[in-house]
């Protein structure tokens, strides 16, 4: 898909009057391919557990196609700069900077990282076995190499670039629940997760996915685990 489809499919569904908005517990799959889109259940993660990442903001321009392009002074195009920050084992097989100087923060997220690995294993056995097996840079040996966490990171439209293949992206959301909108937008089938505090969603990120806009004032933590 081009730059350019990808800006038409962003303007096209980033609007919450084509977009069809799901708010309850529910599987989704491909009606051709029978390929798993999402799994979403509510309310399953603790908010002490959620607590944990609170203070682990960052501000980074890293985050490549996630964070969308944004035009630089002397005409050239560099990613926006975001709260995102990147917890666990790069792609280059080493620590994200955050992790090697803030490791007793990172650990104190075992726990939920614990318990959102927990969740994926009995909605997506399958998934969840296949990703067991080819993780080879497990992060607090668990099936899992990296961890986002997102403050109020609206990410634009893209696929996850390295993420293994069979494997499924795991977020939970935490925060202060005031937040209207921010869904999680599949555009390729015209649908909107509404994840909100304690929720978790499994999805395929080899599909295009971004965020919804976003209204008012607000604290929105995610947390997205994926294995490399």
């Amino acid at each position: 898909m081009t730059t350019s489809s990808v800006e038409k499919m962003r303007k096209q569904y980033l609007s919450a009057t084509t977009t069809h908005v799901v708010r309850t517990d529910c599987k989704i799959f491909d009606k051709e391919t029978n390929d798993l889109v999402c799994i979403f259940r509510k309310n399953v993660i603790p908010t002490h557990l959620l607590q944990l990442v609170e203070k682990t903001k960052h501000r980074s321009n890293n985050r490549g196609d996630a964070a969308g392009p944004e035009r630089h002074s002397n005409g050239h195009y560099r990613c926006r700069e975001v709260h995102s920050n990147p917890v666990g084992i790069m792609a280059s097989g080493k620590l994200s900077y955050w992790t090697r100087h803030n490791s007793e923060k990172a650990i104190k997220m075992r726990p939920l990282l614990q318990s959102m690995m927990a969740i994926y294993k009995k909605e997506a056995p399958h998934q969840y076995a296949i990703q067991n097996k080819l993780c080879k840079m497990k992060y607090m040996d668990l099936p899992l190499s990296s961890v986002a966490i997102n403050h109020n990171f609206r990410c634009a439209v893209h696929k996850d670039k390295h993420n293994l293949d069979g494997t499924l992206g795991v977020m939970a959301v935490g925060g202060d629940n005031k937040v209207k909108g921010f869904e999680l937008i599949f555009p390729e089938y015209n649908l909107a997760i509404d994840v909100r505090k304690s929720d978790v969603i499994i999805f395929n990120p080899h599909l295009y996915h971004c965020n919804g806009p976003a209204s008012g004032e607000f604290q929105r933590i995610s947390v997205v685990v994926y294995a490399r």
